[in-house]
Protein backbone atom coordinates (compact mmCIF):
# COMPACT_ATOMS: atom_id res chain seq x y z
CA UNK A 1 0.00 0.00 0.00
CA UNK A 2 1.67 3.63 -1.26
CA UNK A 3 2.23 5.72 1.95
CA UNK A 4 0.42 8.40 -0.05
CA UNK A 5 -3.24 6.44 -0.08
CA UNK A 6 -5.73 8.15 2.23
CA UNK A 7 -8.36 6.69 3.89
CA UNK A 8 -11.58 5.79 2.05
CA UNK A 9 -13.82 6.27 5.00
CA UNK A 10 -12.68 9.58 5.91
CA UNK A 11 -10.40 10.60 2.87
CA UNK A 12 -8.24 12.62 5.07
CA UNK A 13 -6.11 10.32 7.26
CA UNK A 14 -3.38 8.15 5.79
CA UNK A 15 -4.47 4.48 4.67
CA UNK A 16 -2.64 2.08 6.93
CA UNK A 17 -5.03 -1.00 7.02
CA UNK A 18 -6.70 -3.01 4.10
CA UNK A 19 -10.22 -4.37 5.29
CA UNK A 20 -10.30 -7.97 4.17
CA UNK A 21 -14.02 -7.85 4.06
CA UNK A 22 -14.16 -5.29 1.39
CA UNK A 23 -10.46 -4.38 0.51
CA UNK A 24 -10.46 -0.62 0.95
CA UNK A 25 -7.65 1.12 2.80
CA UNK A 26 -8.52 2.82 5.85
CA UNK A 27 -6.67 4.73 8.93
CA UNK A 28 -5.96 3.26 12.24
CA UNK A 29 -9.27 5.21 13.20
CA UNK A 30 -11.77 3.59 11.04
CA UNK A 31 -10.86 -0.03 11.56
CA UNK A 32 -12.16 -1.97 14.08
CA UNK A 33 -9.19 -4.06 15.29
CA UNK A 34 -11.38 -6.36 17.24
CA UNK A 35 -13.68 -7.08 14.45
CA UNK A 36 -10.77 -7.25 11.70
CA UNK A 37 -13.07 -5.26 9.46
CA UNK A 38 -13.37 -1.55 8.51
CA UNK A 39 -16.05 1.09 9.76
CA UNK A 40 -18.31 0.96 6.42
CA UNK A 41 -18.36 -2.99 6.85
CA UNK A 42 -18.83 -2.91 10.61
CA UNK A 43 -22.10 -0.18 9.95
CA UNK A 44 -23.24 -2.52 7.06
CA UNK A 45 -23.27 -5.59 9.46
CA UNK A 46 -24.77 -3.80 12.09
CA UNK A 47 -28.20 -4.76 12.83
CA UNK A 48 -27.31 -8.33 12.00
CA UNK A 49 -25.23 -8.61 14.95
CA UNK A 50 -28.56 -7.08 17.22
CA UNK A 51 -30.51 -10.10 15.99
CA UNK A 52 -31.54 -12.84 19.05
CA UNK A 53 -30.77 -16.35 18.64
CA UNK A 54 -34.22 -17.69 17.65
CA UNK A 55 -35.40 -14.74 15.34
CA UNK A 56 -37.24 -16.30 12.39
CA UNK A 57 -37.91 -13.03 11.16
CA UNK A 58 -40.90 -11.57 9.62
CA UNK A 59 -43.37 -14.25 8.82
CA UNK A 60 -41.13 -16.84 10.70
CA UNK A 61 -42.91 -19.35 13.37
CA UNK A 62 -44.61 -17.87 15.92
CA UNK A 63 -45.43 -14.86 13.95
CA UNK A 64 -49.68 -14.55 13.82
CA UNK A 65 -50.83 -13.37 10.39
Amino acid sequence: MSQSSLCEVCESRPATNVCPRCGAQVCDRDFDSERQMCASCVSSIEGEDDVSPGFDGPGGPGVSD
